[in-house]
């Protein structure tokens, strides 16, 4: 009988990561503030309202903006928000 213990496999290590962690870099969205946001609260709701085929998150896309940045700016616009489901046509 062999006193030697099975030694664990190599195991390659981990490629390192950058210094703040994330394997990628992360972008973030500009802020949104001041007249810059009127603009944009006016151009969404403007078109929320003339596009009924439009949704919030199309919008999002769109403006290159957060769903929630979307929804926000239509509610502080007053604009009264469309059910997200669709009613089938009439005898389909």
């Amino acid at each position: 009988m062999s006193t030697e213990t099975p030694q664990p496999e190599a195991v390659e290590p981990a490629p390192s990561l950058p210094e703040d962690g994330y394997p990628f870099p992360l972008e973030r969205r500009p802020r949104r503030t001041g007249d810059k946001r009127v603009e944009l609260r006016e151009a969404v709701a403007k078109k929320y309202v003339e596009d009924t085929t439009s949704s919030i998150r199309s919008l999002a896309e769109e403006f290159d903006a957060s769903f929630g940045l979307i929804r926000n700016l239509l509610l502080e616009a007053k604009v009264e928000l469309r059910s997200g489901r669709r009613r089938k046509a009439a005898g389909k």
